[in-house]
C-alpha cells in the first residue's frame, strides 16, 4: 500500500503515515493508501489485459523478444506489466507508457538472458536507459521505437548461447509428506532470494482440487492439499484445471505466514502441469466444452478432407484439433504429436488441442481431426475432416418430455452448492446420464431459469422461456436430426 502511493501519483501520504503524530491522521492516511492500493491493482489488471491484446494483434511469435507499448498507459505500471508477461511468454519484455514526444518502459528479462546488455547494445537509439540483468528502464523516442525493437530482437537472435525461451520450472523435489514451520523457518534462513540465489520451489501431486475465493469478491484463490495449504495469487485461471479428475504437479513456493503472533505455513502457487494421460475422466468436461462453445459464433469457411489426406498437409505452423478423445487411437502412429486438452502450449509448436476454448493465434492452417460439434472461427486456413465423427451425441435427446422430466429433477436441487456444471451434475446424477443431464442443465442456464448466485443453485420463477430460444437447444436438436 505504501508502494501504491508513488504508483498512483501521491508518495507524499506514504511519507506523511510515516512522520505523522496524530492517530487519527495516521488512519485516514491509510484509508487513502488502500484505496490506491484498490485502484493500483484495478489499473494494472486494465494494462494488463491491454497489453495482452497488442501481443496477440501483433502476432510476435516469431520475435524472441515482445516490446508494446501505448500512450494511455503510466509509467508507474509497466514493470509490474512486464514481469506478468514474462511469466506468461517466457520471453523478455519491454513494456512502454506514453510521453510527449518518447516513450518510456520497463524491461523484464528471463533468467538466462542479461537484457541491460542487449538495451546497450542498442544504447545510440535511446534516450535513457539503466538497470541490471534481470530489469531495466528505459527511454526512447517515439520515431525509434521500431528500431529499437528490432535491434533487441535482432540481439538475443545473434546470442552464440541461445536463451531458453520456454517456461522451465526446477524443482527440487515431489514432496508427499505434509510440511512443518520447521522447514519453512529453515528456507527462510536461505534468504535473501533473487538472481544467482533463487527460492527453492518444490512440487506435489493432486488430483480433483477446490480452489476457493480468499474472500468475496477477491481475485487470489486458496485450496487445501495432504501436504500444505496453497494460496494461487489471481487464480480465478486456475479453478477449472484443478478441478479437472486428472492428476497434476501443483509448483509452489514455501513460505512462512505470521498474524496476529501466530505463524503458519503456506505454499504460494507457481504453476500447474496437467499430467493428462487417458482423458476417459474428462469425458464429461469435453462434452461440456463442446456444448458451451456452441454459444459462440462459428465459421462457415472451412475446407473439407478425409483422415488420410491430414498427412498431406505440412505440419509446420499447423494446429491439429480433436473434438471427441476416443478418436485419438484413430491417429496413432500418424501424428507423433503432444497432446492438450482445452488450451495448448501455443508458441507455432505443432500438437493436439482436445476440444480448445479458442484456437491459438499464430498458426498458418487449422486441422479438425474429426467433425466438430462447431469450428471456431480463426484467421489460419481451417480444414476439417469429414469421414470421422466427433460428436459425441449418440443417446441424447431433445424431446421436450425428457428436458421436462430434467427440468422437474433440478427444481429439487435448488439451494445446492455450484462450484461447475460438471461437478454439479456428477453430484447430482447417475453415470448413465452425465452428458444428458449437462445438455439439459446447460440449456436452462443459458435461458435464465436457473441461475448460480453466490456458488449457489437457483432457480428463476418468473422466467418463463422456450427451449427453442436456446442457441444451444436449436443446435443441438439440428445435430441430432
Amino acid at each position: 500500500r505504501i508502494n501504491a502511493g508513488g504508483r498512483m501519483g501521491d508518495a507524499f501520504t506514504a511519507l506523511k503515515i510515516f512522520i505523522e503524530s496524530d492517530e487519527n491522521k495516521v488512519f485516514d492516511f491509510a484509508v487513502k493508501l488502500n484505496e490506491y492500493n484498490i485502484a493500483r491493482q484495478a489499473r494494472c489488471e486494465e494494462i494488463y489485459r491491454e497489453a495482452k491484446a497488442k501481443v496477440t494483434a501483433t502476432k510476435s511469435d516469431d520475435r524472441s523478444v515482445i516490446m508494446v507499448a501505448d500512450e494511455s498507459w503510466q509509467a508507474g505500471f509497466v514493470g509490474i506489466v512486464a514481469a506478468k508477461l514474462v511469466e506468461d511468454y517466457a520471453r523478455p519484455v519491454l513494456v512502454f507508457a506514453g510521453q510527449e514526444d518518447y516513450f518510456k518502459g520497463s524491461a523484464r528479462s528471463v533468467d538466462d538472458l542479461n537484457i541491460f546488455d542487449a538495451i546497450m547494445n542498442a544504447k545510440d537509439l535511446l534516450i535513457a536507459y539503466g538497470g541490471h540483468s534481470q530489469a531495466a528502464g528505459v527511454a526512447v523516442s517515439k520515431e525509434n521505437f521500431d528500431k529499437l525493437y528490432d535491434a533487441i530482437d535482432d540481439y538475443v537472435k545473434a546470442l552464440p548461447q541461445k536463451p531458453i525461451l520456454e517456461k522451465t520450472v526446477l524443482a527440487e523435489w515431489n514432496v508427499t509428506k505434509p510440511l512443518s514451520l520447521r522447514f519453512a523457518r529453515e528456507i527462510d534462513a536461505l534468504e535473501p532470494f533473487g538472481v544467482g540465489n533463487k527460492r527453492p520451489v518444490f512440487t506435489i501431486e493432486v488430483d480433483s482440487v477446490l480452489s476457493t475465493p480468499l474472500k468475496a469478491g477477491s481475485p487470489h484463490y486458496s485450496y487445501r492439499t495432504d501436504v500444505i495449504e496453497i494460496l494461487d495469487f489471481n487464480g480465478e485461471k486456475n479453478v477449472f484445471p484443478l478441478s479437472l479428475p486428472i492428476k497434476k504437479k501443483v509448483v509452489f513456493e514455501v513460505n512462512l505466514s505470521s498474524f496476529k503472533n501466530r505463524e503458519s505455513l503456506k505454499g504460494y502457487s507457481r504453476a500447474i502441469v496437467p499430467e493428462y494421460g487417458d482423458t476417459s475422466a474428462l469425458n464429461t468436461y469435453i462434452f461440456r466444452n463442446e456444448i458451451v462453445n456452441l454459444l459462440k459464433d462459428g465459421a462457415n469457411d472451412y475446407r473439407a478432407i478425409t483422415s488420410k489426406g491430414v498427412l498431406d498437409l505440412p505440419k509446420v505452423g499447423t494446429i491439429y484439433v480433436l473434438s471427441n478423445p476416443q478418436n485419438l487411437k484413430i491417429y496413432d502412429g500418424v501424428l507423433d504429436l503432444p497432446v492438450s486438452v482445452f488450451e495448448g502450449e501455443g508458441k507455432r509448436k505443432s500438437e493436439i488441442i482436445i476440444s480448445p476454448n479458442q484456437i491459438p493465434s499464430g498458426y498458418d492452417r487449422v486441422v479438425y481431426l474429426d467433425r466438430p460439434m462447431q469450428v471456431h472461427r480463426s484467421n489460419a486456413e481451417i480444414y476439417v475432416v469429414t469421414d470421422i465423427s466427433g460428436k459425441m451425441l449418440n443417446g441424447l435427446s431433445t424431446d421436450r418430455t425428457v428436458f421436462a422430466n430434467y427440468y422437474a429433477a433440478l427444481i429439487n436441487l435448488k439451494g445446492k452448492v455450484f462450484g461447475s456444471t460438471v461437478q454439479f451434475v456428477e453430484r447430482n446424477f447417475d453415470k448413465t446420464e452425465y452428458l444428458q443431464a449437462v445438455l439439459c442443465l446447460e440449456t436452462f442456464l443459458e435461458l435464465g431459469i436457473f441461475k448460480i448466485v453466490n456458488g449457489v443453485f437457483k432457480h428463476d420463477e418468473k422466467v418463463k422461456n422456450a427451449l427453442t430460444n436456446s442457441k444451444v437447444y436449436s443446435k443441438i436438436n439440428v445435430l441430432i436430426g
